[in-house]
């Protein structure tokens, strides 16, 4: 970044840790005149490679390779499409100013790669990994590129571990998840479904009969106060109103008396996203020891 802005940033990496960096940073409130981030993992197809770097040649970019430990092959392969662009489109010279790495400590293909360009090297920690990594500086990189508060989202962890009440909703939350053996996740503000989904145990916003049984279940509600995300609705015999939102605040209410807990948030930012996040994480943690 030879001017210090680009418009695109580019996540390539190991598909945990670049969901990980998605889903942190897709429930966080846009952030007006940094870039945007464009995701690549293995498990895309050449086709949707090939719209990456379309979007890529329309726009100023900044890759920033994040990975623990090993990579795979397809992993692999990624970064040097996206290396191999970078150098054309920027020339040799000046592609160490726009490739980066956040990579797990030790030999690796993507440390290898580093190595031998000579670009700028951060090791990630192998203390948390993969969702767990929320606090990593794999996560923490992409999400300071696009304007948000690093020092607020730690500090909402650090807070969260400090406050007594976010303890003990966290450990009556963790275990009676266990005892149910459900997912008992039911996230109405869609911006909070990645959030609830980093320890990989998300209902769909509606769930279904099917997967759920009210009365015996461990549902817990997650909103946010002040939200005013909506989505107009075409018109349609299926449903009556006219927004997401109004579909979404209708299920609430009619199922809020089967909640058996709930964690509302005064706003969506990055504080009170970090305060979420570690509690969930701790919440499996918990869960997963039991």
């Amino acid at each position: 970044m030879s001017d210090g802005r680009c418009g695109a940033i580019v996540i390539v990496g190991d598909q945990k840790t670049v969901n990980t960096v998605r889903n942190v940073i897709s429930i966080l409130p846009e952030s007006g005149g940094f870039p945007t981030c464009i995701y690549v993992d293995e498990t895309l197809s050449a086709k949707s490679m090939e719209k990456i770097l379309l979007q890529c040649r329309q726009n100023d970019i900044v890759v920033i390779a994040v990975s623990e430990k090993e990579q795979s092959k397809a992993a692999v392969a990624n970064l040097k499409i996206l290396e191999n662009f970078v150098k054309e489109r920027y020339e040799e010279k000046n592609a160490k100013s726009h490739l980066y790495f956040v990579i797990g400590a030790g030999d690796s293909p993507y440390r290898r790669i580093a190595e031998k360009g000579g670009y700028s090297t951060i090791t990630n920690t192998d203390i948390f990994e993969g969702e767990e990594g929320v606090l990593s500086p794999a996560v923490l990189l992409p999400m300071a590129c696009v304007g948000y508060s690093i020092e607020d989202f730690v500090k909402g962890a650090e807070d969260m571990l400090s406050d007594p009440a976010w303890d003990n909703d966290g450990v009556d939350w963790a275990i009676c998840n266990y005892l149910n053996d459900n997912p008992a996740n039911v996230v109405y503000d869609e911006e909070l479904f990645y959030a609830a989904g980093m320890n990989g145990n998300v209902s769909f916003i509606f769930p279904s009969d099917e997967d759920m049984t009210y009365e015996d279940d461990f549902l817990t509600l997650i909103e946010v106060e002040e939200n005013d995300v909506d989505i107009l609705l075409p018109n349609s015999e299926e449903y009556e109103e006219e927004s997401l939102r109004e579909i979404m605040n209708k299920e609430k209410e009619s199922k809020r008396s089967r909640f058996s807990a709930s964690i509302s948030l005064d706003r969506l930012d990055s504080y009170n996203a970090g305060q979420l996040i570690y509690f969930l994480l701790l919440s499996e943690a918990i869960k997963e020891n039991l």
